[in-house]
């Protein structure tokens, strides 16, 4: 992880069929809206947690894996 990227810590189905929850964690001053969350799929929601954590709901458009970093905008 630098800080440039944020992680993929965990991931699990959500409420609605094809949606999946991704919790990520990254460094630096940034908000999960900083991210390019849309490089899974279609973003549904999306929140920050904590200085270094946040959720994002999607409907994945192909394998999503713990450990995956995605960049900044």
């Amino acid at each position: 992880m630098t800080k440039h990227t944020a992680v993929i810590m965990s991931f699990y189905a959500h409420d609605a069929p094809g949606v999946v929850r991704i919790n990520l964690k990254w460094q630096g001053e940034h908000q999960i809206s900083d991210f390019k969350l849309d490089s899974f799929g279609e973003v549904l929601d999306f929140e920050t947690e904590t200085e270094h954590t946040g959720w994002v709901t999607i409907k994945p458009r192909g394998n999503v894996d713990i450990g995956h970093e995605i960049p900044l905008l």
